[in-house]
């Protein structure tokens, strides 16, 4: 089955329209989240507010957590809309729209199919988590876009190799966005050439002139942090962040291997099954199919090195396999687009536009936060926000406590950077102050003495979290 050129260019199309679509639609209708929404958003505006806005700073220190492209970009929107909810997110939500583009390029050099090109990018286009974390303050689907931007650079090189610049290009920018995550690209780059036994990208100048250009990026940021910080740059950024999180000691989650094969066979739905389906497949069959199903292995084998690593590392969260889908994507397309050429019926025609209709629905659900653990994230931020909305006010000047309730960087964001400390249950109640705490804690099991709650009014009643504020 194939399209006509015209045809194909307006799948395409439709597809790049409905990503804008999906990406951008009410950007803004929702407040930061916590953790790292807010947190980023803090970091932007206290980075515009700083002496030095090319240095970034959280609570009035160094930020060296993250790598500071992205907030460089978002600050830059910011100046443009004025709208922090809209313009932070934006730079996050056009990237998704190029990796989109991406992918369908990608597909489009493998197989010089406009049609398979279309389906890779309906395929990462109905992946739910994909979406709606390019609707978020967060650095992976930017740096997604750089890995994806040095895989097509390296598929284009092989024929015309001054595309091998944009490899090492790539890889520096992906840094920049998301620290050694942007250079996930090299797994495809070595599973290809190991695949086909071919390195000869590794003597061509192109490719090392791409490496000495990344390099150069790299080196001026490595070098303006060394000037101001020296070493503590260097132990923070790379000793405690990056080695941390690869074998423990920065943070720590319940989540484990399994944990996270589950979530990919639910929330990636159908895609899942059809890519193990058609990876097993093929990899069985590979010496009676054609050669050019070979690059179905290939992504395949990314999409699972990719998985593996994020599943080896101590730190675990969801959100660190999203360096898969798109590989999941393209390896889903060309398994689909291989089915549909080999034969034609209707039959087939009905069961791919079944899984694309499923895939559909379950990024739709995903995607409005449809899905228990994402609708009370968004129940929690809502009212977080309201919360620091009114402690922003002028007269609202008592200092603020948590009991119980770690979730405070909305809060803080909201309330215009205040500060938000925890409280003790011993701790000296001489003075008024402000009190976030659960709901359900306070209203029918209170903590606290029966003396010292009719001390505490409630000044905002949420479902899980309300405000209180306690007169000595």
């Amino acid at each position: 089955m194939e399209m006509t050129p015209f045809w194909g260019k307006v799948f395409c199309a439709c597809v790049l329209v409905a990503s804008a679509f999906l990406f951008l639609f009410q950007l803004n209708a929702r407040p930061f989240w916590d953790y790292d929404e807010a947190i980023f958003a803090q970091v932007n505006r206290e980075t515009v507010q700083s002496e030095n806005p090319l240095i970034l700073t959280y609570l009035g220190k160094p930020f060296f957590e993250k790598p500071p492209l992205y907030f460089w970009l978002s600050m830059a929107t910011d100046r443009i809309f004025n709208q922090p909810e809209l313009s932070y997110r934006l730079p996050a939500a056009l990237f998704g729209i190029l990796s989109i583009a991406l992918v369908m390029l990608i597909t489009l050099t493998i197989t010089g199919s406009l049609f398979a090109s279309g389906l890779a990018g309906l395929a990462l286009l109905t992946i739910g988590p994909f979406i709606d974390e390019g609707r978020q303050v967060r650095l992976d689907v930017p740096a997604i876009a750089m890995i994806l931007l040095g895989v097509y650079s390296f598929l284009k090189g092989l024929k015309k190799p001054m595309w091998f610049l944009g490899i090492g290009v790539s890889l520096a920018l992906g840094f920049l966005f998301k620290s050694v995550v942007g250079l996930l690209g090299v797994l495809f780059i070595l599973i290809w050439s190991l695949f086909y036994r071919d390195f000869r990208w590794l003597k061509n100048r192109y490719f090392w002139a791409g490496l000495a250009l990344g390099g150069g990026l790299l080196g001026l940021w490595f070098g303006y942090e060394t000037y101001y910080f020296g070493a503590t740059f260097w132990n923070t950024h790379f000793a405690w962040y990056i080695f941390g999180l690869a074998v423990g000691g920065v943070v720590t989650t319940e989540l484990t291997g399994f944990a996270y094969v589950r979530y990919v066979f639910y929330y990636l739905a159908p895609w899942s099954w059809v890519f193990v389906a058609a990876f097993v497949w093929t990899s069985i069959k590979y010496k009676q199919v054609s050669e050019r199903h070979a690059p179905i292995i290939i992504f395949g084998l990314t999409s699972l090195a990719i998985l593996a690593l994020f599943t080896i590392a101590s730190a675990k969260y969801y959100r660190y396999l999203l360096p898969s889908y798109p590989f999941i994507a393209i390896t889903v397309a060309l398994a689909i687009y291989a089915f549909l050429q080999e034969k034609r019926s209707r039959l087939r025609i009905s069961l791919v536009a079944l899984l694309f209709a499923t895939a559909s629905v379950n990024t739709y659900l995903y995607s409005s936060h449809a899905y228990s653990m994402l609708l009370v994230n968004d129940l929690i931020t809502k009212e977080e926000a309201d919360i620091g909305l009114f402690l922003a006010r002028p007269e609202n000047t008592d200092e603020i406590y948590t009991y119980q309730h770690d979730y405070w960087d909305t809060i803080r964001y909201y309330s215009g950077g205040r500060m938000i400390r925890g409280i003790e249950l011993d701790q000296i109640l001489d003075k008024p102050f402000f009190l976030v705490m659960p709901r359900p804690l306070f209203y029918k099991h209170s903590p606290f003495p029966p003396e010292l709650d009719a001390h505490f009014t409630s000044l905002y009643g949420g479902e899980i979290v309300v405000l209180l504020h306690f007169t000595p």
